[in-house]
């Protein structure tokens, strides 16, 4: 199931053990219910809280040789650019 929206429901045959969930947020808890079924109904809901790891940020791209971009005898002024989060507080 596909949880960008963060709302799903997921139907497996008895012979089906696992399912991978694709979409989630760094960081985030998630409540998953699982029921299972007989030809007599639903059995008593089970909810479990799983929380997904917070992914490192990644680097931007720097010119190797990038100059500065401001330089006097004391100081040096420098481009520097945002990390990307993937989710996860910077």
């Amino acid at each position: 199931a596909d949880l960008t929206t963060q709302r799903g429901r997921v139907f497996k045959l008895r012979n089906e053990t696992h399912h991978l969930f694709v979409g989630l947020y760094p960081g985030t808890t998630y409540f998953f219910t699982l029921k299972a079924s007989t030809n007599k109904g639903f059995g008593p809901p089970v909810t479990t809280r799983i929380a997904t790891k917070i992914a490192a940020p990644s680097m931007p791209e720097y010119e190797t040789d990038m100059p500065p971009l401001n330089e006097t005898d004391t100081t040096i002024t420098v481009l520097l650019k945002p990390a990307q989060s993937r989710g996860a507080p910077v």
